[in-house]
């Protein structure tokens, strides 16, 4: 938890981020008790489970499953409206915590796991 207080605003890109690191955190720990911290076996690690959400995050983090041949974990893009009620002049922060600027989930599209979007 980066704020114990729930003062502090947090965009959607750093939330993706701090999801991304516990995946890696969960694969790390796989990897460590089934032959050691490598690369291979944290790879592997990463191939455990189906529609994975790492553990206390429900509801934050998107469900993801890597494969050997598919390594996008989700297809899911989370859109997002930003509504501002009120005066900005204050700090970005205070502005959230009062109510005047909010973001809004507008939608959740699930993308086709098409092949030629597969990327390196």
């Amino acid at each position: 938890m980066s704020d114990a207080a729930g003062t502090a605003y947090r965009p959607v890109h750093y939330i993706a981020g701090v999801c991304t690191a516990l995946y890696l955190r969960e694969a790390v720990e796989w990897a460590a008790k089934n032959g050691g911290a490598t690369g291979e076996n944290v790879k592997k690690g990463f191939y455990q489970k189906k529609d994975w959400v790492p553990a206390g995050t429900e509801g934050v983090c998107n469900p993801s499953t890597f494969t050997e041949t598919d390594h996008r974990g989700t297809l899911k893009v989370d859109l997002y409206r930003m509504k501002i009620t009120g005066a900005t002049d204050a700090p970005l922060n205070d502005l959230v915590k009062n109510g005047a600027i909010k973001l809004e989930k507008v939608k959740t599209i699930d993308l086709p796991r098409k092949a030629e979007w597969l990327g390196w």
